[in-house]
């Protein structure tokens, strides 16, 4: 079940955060509706923090999460203060309407729509390796990690984004905060356990940030 925010709650949340504890980073998830996209916007209009924006809109099974209204104030009003986008495939193809031919020249077309880098997710391809793609226009970097085909995870996009957003909060480069973040989902979908529904469930006990055996950049 879904209860979009109002608004004016929205608004109330983010100036209770700015005024007693101003963010690093920001990372925003499912804004649902226009009205919350474009209040969203107007407070990062003021923000000096670092925006990792997932732009939720199609859901694992297919569901649209973000109505047209609310795609077109992510294009027009959020996207001018984004820093990081990142895409899975469907998401992708959403905003662009066509498909992902290659992964290069959908990072560019993105980036062209007001977003200063792209990390476009590859665990909707296919292929032993799940390859992510991130840009900012000048430097690029390939993610591979062995895909985990046996399992049917949820919020992975969602853990990602959150895991780039705490690594550039912490003072990490964008390029090290994905890779960094890259691995933690990685680890957390290799230690994952079931839940009653069948799905799989993310480990976040990890207990370490070194994880070399489970992702590898190239």
């Amino acid at each position: 079940r879904i209860q979009f925010v109002p608004p004016a709650m929205l608004r109330a949340q983010m100036e209770s955060l700015a005024d007693d504890y101003p963010p690093r980073c920001i990372k925003t998830g499912m804004l649902g509706r226009a009205a919350a996209v474009r209040e969203v916007a107007e407070f990062l209009k003021k923000s000096k923090a670092f925006v990792v924006c997932d732009p939720v809109m199609v859901s694992s099974s297919g569901g649209v999460l973000l109505d047209e209204a609310g795609r077109r104030a992510l294009k027009k009003n959020l996207f001018p203060r984004v820093d990081l986008l990142t895409p899975n495939i469907p998401e992708a193809e959403f905003l662009m309407g066509h498909a992902v031919s290659d992964f290069s020249g959908a990072a560019a077309e993105i980036m062209a729509m007001g977003v200063k880098s792209v990390l476009i997710k590859g665990g909707h391809a296919s292929g032993a390796e799940c390859r992510d793609y991130w840009t900012d226009g000048k430097d690029s970097l390939w993610l591979s990690a062995p895909r985990i085909a046996d399992k049917e995870f949820r919020g992975t996009g969602c853990v990602l984004s959150s895991a780039i957003a705490a690594g550039i909060a912490q003072g990490r480069p964008v390029k090290e905060a994905v890779a960094e973040a890259k691995k933690y989902v990685t680890e957390a979908m290799r230690r994952s356990t079931v839940c009653a529904q069948g799905k799989w469930i993310l480990a976040h006990h990890l207990g370490s940030s070194r994880m070399p055996d489970s992702s590898r950049e190239s």
